[in-house]
């Protein structure tokens, strides 16, 4: 991969341009305007955060919504009414109740730090900071401006909005290299003398189109669904040819995207679009648009492919922390399966399969006309407490290990919960 260009939109150009080192700015923002704005938004972004549950309260949330289904689906098929299934097994609805309890108190305690968020006065009082912060930006922004490009930005229907990747991290890297997903960012374009004049509310950049050019970069990028801007849902099935991507959960990622590139001074810029944005760009630039990936059998010299070194696992002890703690978001899938969507498959599959295989066995060795008491159940979660820490295991390879501890909890307590179980059913 070219590490040689300075990737517009992203924390190098913001970097670039208030350093007064990014010659494209035709006009932008005072920086003060500016660092007031960031100041607000990270503050409302800091307190959205603080009202989310920390990871290992959302892990036990999931376990125990997905423990009280389960329960509840055993009784069900029982086929029995529910005093005798209860006379039967009562640990049944004794566990299956207390998940069911626990998950509801983290939902409600979820809810109420968000409510509280919300309705916290200094929350407002910083929501109103940034809606101000951006009608000054903006009013100011438009004072500087030539007559031309006001006419321009002002006769604007939408026409003329393109929307764009904001790269997180260290731009220039691929997607395995980010601490977060990127944002889509809605701008408005328009040509002037041979440029490509693009205004994203707080600055207007001037890219020269001669010797400029339209190309794919096949890296696997995962999305921030938030910014998601297009009417289309994300998995919907005519975006698959532009490399989108979607799982179950609604995270959202991409196999492929577009670049402009373009040169002054003899430094290379790139604007990053997702695919579907593509023949937009190109009439605007009237630029002869790439083949994206797949349209033909041979491969584009205008397609370039990130590095990928050999997926190598990665242990620990602990569990990870901040930007090493990326994988336990679920964008993070994301960005693997992207990236590598043969190997997501057959990695996925396998940690199926040695989730369950503490499970296989007991198909066979739990004796005919058992009856389906307690110690049957313990039996039964303690193998899929060893088939966790196996899955973890196999994680290792999607860069979502949970850590050495984890794996010899789970190997641990899996392992005596069975011995307990097999023991006391017999």
């Amino acid at each position: 991969m070219n590490h040689d260009f300075v990737y517009l939109f992203s924390d190098l150009g913001s970097d670039a341009s208030r350093a007064g080192e990014l010659p494209l700015i035709l006009s932008e923002a005072p920086e003060e305007l500016r660092k007031q704005r960031d100041a607000a938004e990270a503050e409302i972004a800091q307190r959205l955060e603080s009202a989310r549950l920390p990871v290992g309260l959302r892990i036990l949330r999931s376990l125990c919504w997905l423990l009280a289904a389960t329960m509840l689906m055993g009784v069900l098929r029982a086929g029995v009414t529910l005093s005798r299934a209860y006379a039967n097994a009562p640990g049944v609805f004794w566990i299956g109740g207390a998940g069911l309890l626990i998950a509801l108190i983290l939902e409600l305690i979820r809810a109420q730090k968000s409510r509280h968020v919300l309705h916290d006065p200094h929350f407002q009082e910083y929501s109103r900071l940034l809606e101000q912060a951006d009608e000054e930006i903006q009013q100011t922004l438009f004072r500087t401006l030539p007559e031309e490009i006001r006419s321009a930005l002002d006769l604007s229907e939408g026409d003329n909005s393109l929307e764009i990747l904001e790269l997180p991290g260290k731009p220039g890297q691929p997607s395995s290299a980010f601490s977060s997903p990127t944002r889509n960012l809605a701008v408005e374009c328009f040509r002037r003398e041979g440029e490509l004049c693009v205004y994203d509310g707080t600055r207007i950049l001037a890219l020269p189109l001669a010797g400029a050019r339209l190309r794919t970069l096949e890296w696997g990028i995962p999305v921030d669904g938030s910014t998601w801007l297009r009417k289309d849902r994300p998995d919907s099935r005519k975006l698959r040819k532009y490399g989108v991507i979607c799982d179950n959960a609604g995270q959202i990622g991409l196999r492929f995207c577009c670049a402009l590139e373009v040169w002054k001074d003899g430094q290379g810029y790139r604007l990053l679009v997702p695919a579907y944005e593509l023949l937009k760009l190109a009439l605007l630039t009237e630029l002869d648009p790439p083949k994206l990936p797949g349209e033909g059998e041979e491969k584009s010299v205008l397609s370039e492919t990130a590095e990928k070194e050999p997926v190598r696992p990665v242990f620990y002890w602990r569990f990870p922390k901040e930007q090493a703690g990326f994988w336990a978001t679920r964008s993070s899938d994301v960005s693997f399966r992207a990236a590598h969507p043969k190997l997501y498959v057959l990695l996925v599959c396998l940690g199926i399969f040695v989730l369950l295989l503490p499970l296989i066995p007991m198909i066979f060795l739990i004796p005919a006309g058992t009856p389906a008491n307690g110690w049957v159940i313990l039996l039964l979660i303690g193998c899929f407490t060893v088939g966790t820490g196996l899955f973890n295991i196999v994680a290792a390879w999607m860069h979502q290990y949970l850590g050495h501890w984890f794996t010899l909890g789970c190997l641990v307590l899996g392992g005596l919960m069975m011995t307990l179980g097999w023991i006391l059913m017999l």
